[in-house]
């Protein structure tokens, strides 16, 4: 079972750490060209997605802007840091989130992890969460969720191990399993 934490960054873009769940066979992560856990630069980003990264503190980088996944807008932020993509974060309306899924499993195949699960939004009306989990090499994901801080934001986040500890060691973790 892995665990998960959610935060919400200043721009509003879902973070999420994941723990270890059982991988069935490794997938390269990447978002057009650009590979979670692979060497990189602010200025590689920039040409490659045209987002422009500011320097946050010491090696890390933050590259924030809007893309589209098949014409669908979405709030994405990359995080560089000691020349390595540690994490791509990404945010849409939940009301795309079955064709960006689809486009997921397109690309990506089947996940690793899938979990639906009641949602509480305060209404009697309770819909599907959605969460799924693709597994990496070295220990690298890709987790998507249908609604992430709220009822109206899906989030798609690529993490590394590293990446994912550090958060943890932030105390962004809680408590939940995939």
């Amino acid at each position: 079972m892995a665990s998960f934490a959610l935060r919400t960054l200043g721009i509003g873009i879902a973070c999420i750490v994941l723990g270890e769940p059982a991988l069935s066979q490794p997938r390269t992560l990447e978002f057009r060209g650009l590979f979670i856990g692979g060497q990189t630069s602010p200025d590689r980003v920039m040409r490659t997605v045209g987002i422009p990264c500011r320097e946050q503190f010491g090696e890390t980088f933050v590259c924030r802007g809007t893309l589209s996944i098949n014409t669908i807008p979405v709030d994405t932020e990359f995080v560089v840091r000691q020349s390595v993509l540690q994490r791509i974060d990404m945010r849409f309306s939940s009301q795309e989130f079955d064709k960006v899924y689809s486009a997921l499993k397109e690309g990506y195949g089947s996940p690793d992890n899938e979990r639906l699960l009641p949602f509480d939004n305060g209404s009697a009306a309770q819909p599907r969460q959605q969460q799924a989990v693709w597994m990496g090499p070295n220990g690298t994901q890709m987790y998507a969720v249908r609604f992430s801080s709220d009822a109206y934001h899906s989030a798609i986040s690529y993490t590394t191990v590293s990446e994912r500890a550090s958060l943890r060691a932030m105390g962004l973790a809680r408590g939940a399993d995939l």
